[in-house]
């Protein structure tokens, strides 16, 4: 008897549906941004008017089959919306747009169904009740692609997430009471404090791309930037360094040790004359290194490009570093304009002693000894 009561109420929701799309729509009828029960998408615009454009599709994306030769063609979001296309043969029935995924919601693939059904409207394959339930199914289905299938999940990721995501070769991250992560962007690093790590706006990324690529602006929105957060702190790619484990700072520092060893020292400005020295400034115990040097130990011993140098400025001057202050020109021998010199503490290095200054009469004394 519980069965025979269940297909009746069945059959009464049937019968409402296909008696709530009945006939030509007119002004009384239920509006498009309706579910069958009446019930407004508070998730979507209900006016026209504050619906945003469409963008034409861009030839990314997924197709998605609903019935005989009706498809969808799902893209990746624009603008924090996701556009779609609904098409017969090769034929555009309409556009559309949703502000939530909408193989999430079931409100966006009604509304999307009860525009489909009034587009069609006698030329439809079949009944309204059944439509609906082709185009419930279908994404479904798509919605399971989205889980198993990389391809289609990569077909529906955002340009800017894309960009940042093909440009990423490896994570690090260094747990403390302040972790950091380094993120290898090709021949790059990004260093990223927890604090803007934890961020939900995107202006963080948006600033950091652009500097480490100052003619490529990603203008990622608010949604890119989480799912370029949620890549950068999966589990499964991101790498944990112990904390008894030298940290990359710490080795590139040491690398650093070792290559100004190297340079010898000069007691005077007017007396650095080439990157081979360094300019012992003694009454403030600091050794100014010329830009050039710290250059070549980027390219040449770390193998990063020469817009790098910021980053390892603030590696060298983190935690009372190495370097005490910032870099800045001062005027030295041997050039005719003022040139860009590093302060290391004296003590950072095993700098090579100048060698010795002979005056005149030093000259004349050894020629003298000589004879």
């Amino acid at each position: 008897m519980a069965l025979e009561e269940e297909a009746e109420a069945f059959a009464r929701m049937r019968e409402a549906i296909e008696a709530d799309q009945a006939g030509p729509s007119t002004a009384a009828a239920a509006p498009a941004d309706r579910d069958p029960d009446g019930l407004e998408d508070q998730d979507e615009p209900t006016a026209e008017a504050s619906a945003p454009p469409v963008p034409e599709p861009t030839g990314e994306g997924v197709t998605v089959p609903i019935v005989a030769d009706i498809t969808m063609r799902l893209w990746p979001e624009a603008g924090e919306n996701f556009p779609a296309e609904f098409r017969r043969g090769d034929r555009r029935i309409f556009l559309a747009t949703a502000r939530t995924p909408p193989w999430n919601s079931l409100l966006v693939q009604r509304r999307w169904a009860n525009q489909l059904i009034e587009a069609l409207g006698d030329a439809a394959p079949m009944a309204p009740a059944g439509l609906k339930k082709k185009v419930a199914g279908a994404f479904v289905d798509f919605a399971e692609r989205l889980e198993n299938d990389p391809d289609v999940k990569k077909a529906l990721t955002p340009a800017a997430v894309r960009r940042v995501l093909a440009r990423t070769k490896a994570i690090t991250v260094y747990p403390s009471t302040e972790t950091t992560y380094v993120i290898r962007l090709g021949d790059r690093d990004l260093t990223v404090p927890i604090k803007d790590m934890a961020r939900t706006d995107p202006a963080f990324i948006n600033t950091a791309w652009l500097n480490l690529f100052p003619t490529e602006p990603l203008n990622a929105n608010r949604r890119e930037w989480l799912q370029i957060q949620a890549a950068w702190t999966d589990p499964a790619v991101v790498e944990v360094r112990e904390t008894e484990e030298a940290s990359e700072d710490e080795i590139i520092i040491e690398r650093l040790r070792a290559h100004l060893e190297g340079v010898t020292l000069v007691t005077s400005a007017a007396a650095l004359t080439a990157d081979t020295m360094a300019w012992h400034e003694e009454a403030a115990g600091l050794v100014w290194v010329m830009s050039t040097r710290i250059a070549r130990f980027i390219e040449d011993d770390l193998k990063r490009p020469p817009a790098w140098s910021p980053v390892l400025s603030r590696i060298l001057r983190a935690n009372k570093g190495p370097m005490p202050r910032p870099s800045k020109t001062i005027r030295a021998g041997g050039f005719d304009n003022p040139i860009r010199c590093w302060p290391f503490r004296r003590d950072f290095a095993k700098f090579k002693a100048p060698a010795p200054v002979l005056d005149v009469r030093d000259a004349a004394e050894a020629g003298r000894d000589g004879e």
